[in-house]
This record gives structure tokens, sequence and C-alpha cells, in this order.
């Protein structure tokens, strides 16, 4: 039994012992033995929870976690309520819990303990190894009370076990595979291990005599044993570290023999001793008749070479040409001799010659064939792309003795395979590079800031109104804007620049710190405000952009990515025209956007919408006269909620557009049944939000709606906010405004003074009414500085010919002094929160005189 067990058995029986009523004559002396174990154990089990490399915890017998130690809630990451109960369950990858389930069956079965190990996911979505123990606690009759047990992270070790497992793995199936005969000689042992390819490719059956050093030698021919032998011996002897390479003729199982190139390392102790060597047998045989039947056929090969088009050559066992065909004149016009020894490399073009040369080098090292491309000089100073192709040709020992080859013109297809790569890899409108590259190159960037530290960053902008510009000046203007991008972000200098697509472009940046990754964005979105003359027009060209640093904002090349665009949204909300960095709200923010289209999808598809109406009241004659139609929906738990919690529902063209559609019909429902019932409401304001307004054809399809249900358009109000004025596509929100205004539907302007709205908006579109925002109102009793913005925006509207309407009134004083300054209706808690369709004929008959008059709410 484990220490942790008996301390959980002790405190059990300890407790149990204590809850009893005291035998009749037991003096106090007797319990404080018990009471100084319980203390001794209690301090111990402490200890060991918060010292100890596990976590323990405790479980009721159906396994309901009750308890577990401060510090593993603190290394898993989680609160108490999540572990506690069944709740932990959900931790569990799902590949580990039937095995879990059928332990803690078995345990529960039986008397043995439970011990798994099982991957348990943290509180930042990873999993780790655990390694679970548990021993139950039974009563006297068998029957268990309670589990206690711990879980110790075993993540290290799991990981290091399977990847050697892994390793092995690789190891034997690639030795399986190949047609290399692999070999293991151990010198202590004198034991030589022979890879299956002995007996498939070369025919020896394995046996315990084969596996000796003295049997390999045995069948070396003759010829060749004395120099083989003496070969190993000497790198064995001195413990050389260099590789071992030999060529010899091996007999095979069937008494042929075959060319072997035998190719091998030592490995030493740390005191420099040969202790094995590991190596591997190429059989060369084939390939070596392939050079001897090459040989035989070498005049024919000449003289069908010498009328092809191709420049055939001949070369030492080096690479130094020796011979080249009469084709050499014919193609570049340069006398042969510039062609033999060294002297081809002067007419190789300086950028090429590096690969050629290495080319050759590694095909003379390894003995395969040669294949390059590179550019050769011409007569009159142009260069054309050529391919060389050569093979070797070895002795009968296996030694190559001159090289065969053939250089051929491939200019054409040449330019045709760059251009082809080009365009696979860049933009071709402006050059860069395209995303692919992009990703490709940022992969690369942070596995070497990952290997020698500092920062690297990503910034991603976009320009500001590139549609706008596209749609005024056309898409050749907007060309080159684009190139005009490109073209600064090459002068920069400062980074690795893309074109994403479209109008979105992304700078790779490093520095030797964060500050200089910074500045570098900031020089970025600098360089790029300014203006592009496009046919005597004057384009003013700004972006918005977002940064993430690496590995700050994201540990992957994606995440990173995801994290910028984060960012560049954020700009984009701020604004325009700015840099904003990565802030891990942005996240938060953007699951809390997806919730909400999700919950604004469902509510709509489950028609939990409905409108609720809120009063406006003359504020000289306290009459109601009309209202404003507010969204509400009806959650089936959580009952009636506001449009804040589907706030990213409404941006959402088409979604926003559908709940628009679905409040009208019903709004102007209510209205019809209000029209039959003879209440005199007034008229109904209803929001229309800048995707409504940009949407060609809302403005008919409002007006078809109302005539269908009989409702005069003058009982509509359009209230709209100011950021419409700045979005795109003005031209159709004027016209739909010009609709709705000649048919009678005035138009009023909420939340008048917290935008971004001119007086030129004013003139320009038919506004009939100015609503004065809540933040002005609600201070006005405690800061008498917003009194003169009140008075102004009233004093506006009646310049104007406009009516006012004051939001957010609370109180009988707040409604005096906006009387008083002359605003024409007001609406607010005041009067009267928000009510459904049915409680508007009771409003419609209420008069607020008496409340207007200083007379408490409660009294009206």
């Amino acid at each position: 039994m484990s220490e942790e067990s008996r301390l959980h058995r002790a405190a059990a029986h300890i407790e149990t012992t204590a809850r009893k009523e005291p035998s009749p004559g037991r003096d106090d002396w007797a319990a404080a033995p018990v009471s100084n174990a319980f203390g001794q154990s209690s301090e111990r089990y402490a200890y060991l929870v918060e010292f100890g490399p596990f976590i323990p915890w405790i479980a009721l017998p159906n396994g309901t976690i009750v308890d577990v130690g401060p510090r593993g809630l603190q290394k898993l990451g989680f609160a108490t309520h999540e572990v506690l109960r069944a709740q932990w369950r959900s931790t569990i990858h799902k590949a580990d819990r039937k095995v879990l389930q059928q332990a803690w069956r078995n345990a529960n079965e039986g008397e043995c303990a439970l011990e798994i190990e099982c991957r348990i996911r943290l509180a930042d979505g990873q999993y780790r190894w655990f390694h679970v123990r548990a021993t139950a606690l039974r009563d006297p009759y068998g029957q268990i009370l309670r589990w206690c047990g711990t879980a110790e992270d075993c993540d290290e070790r799991r990981c290091a076990t399977d990847k050697l497992r892994a390793s092995e793995e690789r190891y034997r199936l690639a030795t399986k595979a190949t047609n290399d005969v692999v070999w293991d000689w151990d010198f202590n042992t004198g034991q030589l291990t022979w890879g299956e390819a002995m007996c498939s490719q070369l025919g020896h059956v394995l046996s315990p005599e084969t596996n000796h050093g003295d049997w390999w030698k045995a069948q070396i021919h003759t010829d060749d044993r004395a120099r083989v032998s003496a070969s190993i011996e000497e790198v064995i002897s001195t413990g050389s570290s260099e590789r071992w390479r030999e060529c010899y003729r091996f007999r095979r199982g069937d008494g042929r023999y075959a060319d072997i190139v035998d190719c091998g390392f030592v490995v030493t102790d740390e005191n420099g001793k040969a202790t094995r060597m590991v190596g591997a047998m190429m059989d060369m045989t084939e390939r070596n008749r392939a050079a001897a039947a090459l040989h035989l056929s070498e005049e024919r090969y000449r003289y069908t070479i010498e009328l092809c088009e191709q420049i055939a050559w001949t070369a030492s066992h080096d690479g130094t040409l020796i011979e080249v065909g009469s084709a050499w004149s014919r193609l570049t016009g340069r006398p042969l001799e510039e062609a033999l020894g060294t002297r081809l490399l002067r007419s190789v073009h300086f950028d090429d010659v590096t690969r050629l040369r290495s080319h050759w080098k590694q095909s003379i090292a390894t003995g395969q064939p040669l294949n390059c491309i590179y550019r050769l000089m011409l007569q009159d100073g142009s260069f054309r792309w050529m391919r060389s192709r050569g093979a070797p040709l070895r002795n009968d020992t296996g030694v190559i003795s001159r090289w065969y080859g053939t250089t051929e013109d491939v200019h054409e297809q040449r330019l045709a395979e760059l251009d082809v790569a080009w365009r696979a890899s860049h933009d071709v409108l402006t050059g860069l590079a395209n995303r692919a590259t992009f990703q490709k190159c940022l992969e690369g960037a942070l596995q070497r800031a990952t290997l020698r530290g500092g920062p690297s960053a990503v910034i991603i902008f976009d320009i500001d109104r590139f549609k706008l510009i596209n749609d005024r000046y056309g898409h050749a203007a907007g060309d080159t804007v684009l190139r005009w991008i490109a073209e600064r972000l090459t002068a920069l200098e400062c980074g690795t620049p893309a074109r994403l697509g479209g109008d979105e472009f992304a700078v790779l940046l490093q520095a030797s710190n964060q500050v200089g990754v910074e500045q570098q964005a900031h020089d970025i979105v600098s360089a790029l405000h300014g203006v592009v003359e496009v046919d005597d027009i004057r384009i003013e060209c700004q972006v918005s952009a977002g940064l993430a640093i690496y590995p700050l904002h994201g540990p992957t090349a994606e995440e990173l990515l995801r994290s910028a665009d984060l960012a560049l949204y954020d700009a984009k909300a701020s604004g325009r025209n700015c840099l904003r960095p990565f802030r891990p709200e942005l996240r938060a923010e953007l699951q809390r956007h997806v919730s909400m289209l999700a919950v604004g999808r469902e509510a709509l598809s489950a028609e939990w919408i409905r409108p609720f109406y809120q009063p406006k009241v003359d504020l000289l004659t306290g009459k109601v006269v009309g209202f404003e139609a507010l969204l509400r929906w009806d959650h089936p738990t959580q009952g009636v909620q506001t449009p804040d919690t589907l706030a990213a529902a409404f941006d959402d063209r088409d979604l926003g557009c559908q709940i628009s559609a679905f409040m009208q019909r019903q709004v102007i429902g209510d209205m019809r049944h209000w029209l039959q019932s003879g209440v005199a409401f007034g008229h109904v304001a209803l929001n229309a939000s800048g995707v409504d307004l940009r949407r060609p054809g809302y403005a008919d399809e409002l007006l078809g709606r109302l005539a269908a249900a009989g409702v005069p358009a003058a009982m509509v109000e359009i209230e709209i906010v100011e950021s419409v004025f700045l979005g795109r596509d003005l031209d159709i929100v004027e016209e739909a405004f010009a609709i709705l205004s000649r048919a009678g539907i005035s138009l009023s302007l909420d939340d008048f003074g917290t935008g971004y709205a001119s007086l030129s908006h004013l003139q320009r579109f038919p506004v009939s009414v100015l609503k004065i925002d809540r933040s002005f109102v609600t201070p006005l009793l405690a800061d008498c500085r917003d009194a003169p913005i009140v008075n102004a925006v009233i004093g506006l509207a009646t310049g104007f010919r406009m009516k006012t309407v004051a939001e957010g009134i609370e109180t009988a004083e707040q409604a005096l002094l906006l009387r008083r300054a002359g605003c024409d209706i007001g609406q607010g808690f005041f009067f009267s929160p928000a009510r459904p369709a049915a409680d508007i004929p009771e409003l419609t008959r209420r008069r607020f005189s008496q409340c207007l008059s200083g007379v408490a709410a409660l009294n009206c």
C-alpha cells in the first residue's frame, strides 16, 4: 500500500472515530494519541500535496471527484468548479476514455488498484500524458467508500519513448526496404550482423558462420582481398572518422562474383579506440556491365552523335574536357580550343560557374551522372541556356576512367520554365511574392528565429477605400495604385513584401528587438501614405495595417497571419489610416463575433425576434406622439434579450438584411392591427443600418410592405446613424433617402454629435429629426458643461427647421431642463421602457403632463 493510501485510510478512520459519542468513563487522555497521530498524518499529507510531483485527488465510488490538490489545479490551469464533480471526464482524450472506463470497471469489480496512462486536456487546450493511480478505501464489508489517487505528469517520458520507438521502426523499415546490404561489425564480440539484402540481393543464407568478419573476407575475390583487408584494418586501427570506401568483387551465394562498392564508418569510444563499424554494400554489377557495353559501342555512338545538333564531349575521370564534338562551333561560333580543359568555365555565365562546378564535383565524387543547366556565352557576347548531361565509364576494377556526355541548347524551354516558375511564386501585376511564396518565407523565417532568437513580425495592410478608387477612376487606375504600393515597398528594403491578393499586402519584418520591428512597421505605413498621379488625376493613397510579432502573438506562421488579420480588422474599425498591433482580446472579440452570428441565425430561424416599442412624448403637452421600434429576442430559457447580444449580426450583409426585413414585417403587422383597432399611436420609427441602406432596393421593398398592409408611409420614420454618411456606396444610400422622403417617410439622425457627420450632410440629405444622444442627456444635472452642447444641437435643429428628440431621459429634472431648452420630444425610462405590442394601446392613452410639472413618475 502506498504512503498516500495509508494516510487517507488513517485520516478516514480517525475522522469516523472522532465523530462517535465518547463511551461512558473514557478519559480525555486516551484520545490524545489518536489526535496526535491524526495531526501528524494530516501534516505529512499536506506536505505531499504541496511539494510532491503528483496531483492528489479524492473521488466518490462512482468516480465523481470531490477534492483535488491546489497545486494540481494550478498545473492543469483549471478552476476548482471545472474539475470537481463529473466535469473532469470531458478533459480526457477521446481515444483514452474507453481504456480508462475499462480500467476503472476492473478496479471496481476486483480489489486491484487503478493504474493507467492517459491524455488530459489542460486549460489552454493542449493535451499532456498523465500517469493516474488510485486505490479504493473500503468498509469492513468490502464496499468502496472513496477512491484516493494521484495523477503524475509523464508527458516528456511518454513522448521520448514514442520517438525512440518510431526511430527504431524507421531504421528497421529502411533496412528492409533498401537493396543495399547493411552491416554492423562489433569489434568487441567479433559479431558481424547483416541486413536482409544479403539474402535477397547476394543470395547467402545467414547463419552463425556468416556473422563473422573472417567469413566476409573469405568471400572477397582473391585478387582484391589483400587490398580490401589492408584498407579496412588501417581505418580500424587508426579509428579514423573519415568514411571508408572500397570497390571489390564479392562471391554470391551461387558462386558468381558481384561488383561491390562498400562504404562504412568507424565508431570509437571516449579513448578514440574503434569499437564497431557500420556500413553498406552496393551491388554495382549491372551498372558496370552497362559501362562495358557503352565502351564497345563507342565508335558507333561517336559517328551518330556527330550528325545531331547536340555537342558531344568526353572528359577525363576528374571532369576535364579532353574532346568536344564539332557541333560546338556550329552552336556557339567559338573555336574548339575554348571548350577544352578548364577553359570552358570562361564561357559560362558568372552566376552559373559555382553551380556547374558543384555538379561536377558531386558527380566525380559519387560516380552519379551529371545533369546541369547553365548559361553559355556565344561569339557575339549573348548567353543561351544549355543542358549538359554526362555518365561515367568505369574500368574492370570499378574506377571511373572517363566521362561521356552531351550539351544541348535548351534556351527557349528554360525561359518558358523560368517564366512559369516565376508566375507560380509571384504576383504578375506588382512583381512581388504571392501568398504561397510569402507563406513559405514566413515559415522559414520563424524556424530561423526559433534557433537564433530575436523577433520576427508580419504586417498586413490593405488600401483604404480601394473599391471606391476602382469604381470612380477605373481598374486601370487601381492597378497603377497597386504598382505604386509595390514600388514603395521594394524601395524601403526593410523586409520581404508580398501581395496576398486584391489590395491586401504583407511584409515580413525582422529586427534585433521588438522596438525595431515596431519602428519598421510604422515607417512602412508612413511611406505608403501619398498621392498617386494617374493621367492628370491625383489619387490620395493611405493604408490600414495590422502587426503581429513572433512568438508573442502566434507560435506558427498560420497563427501569426491570423493575428495580423485580426489587428488589421481592428485598424479598419478604428477609423482606417493607422497601424494597430495585435491584442489578445481581439481573439475573444472574434469569438464573440462568431457567436453573435450563430445566435442571430438561430434567433431568426426560430422566430425569437420581436419588436418592443418605447414611447416618444411631446415635452410641452405630455402626449405620446409616436414610438421607436426596438429589437428584442426571447430566449427560451434566459428570457427577453436586448440587441447587444446580436450586434455582430447587424453588420453582416446577408444576416443583417434578413433580420431587418423580419422586424419590418412584424412592426408593419402591429401598425396595421393598431389602425384597425383605432389606436392613435402617431408614428413608429424603424432603425436602418448601413447594411440595409447600401443594399439596392431597400426603400422600394419597405414601401411595398407598407402598401400591402395598408399602412400610410407618413406614419413611418427611419432612424439612421451618422456612420452611413462615411461608408462606401454613398450614392445608393442617397438614392434610398430620396425615395423614402418622396413617399412621406421622415428621416431621423440618431445619436447626433457622437459620430462624424458634418453640416454638409444635413444640407445634402433630407433629414427632418435630430436625436440628442443619451450621453449628453444623462449628465445634465451633474455636469453643466454638457448643457451648451444640448443647446447647440437644439439651436442647430431649429436653424435647419428640424425637430429634436432627446434620448435617455430618466428624471423629471432632465425632462424639464430639455423642455426649457426648446427640445420637442423626449424618450427614456422616465416615461416608459420599451414595451411589447400588446401594451401600446394603454400607453397611447397616458398623459405625462404631471410628470413634466415635477410630479414623481409613480403618481402619473
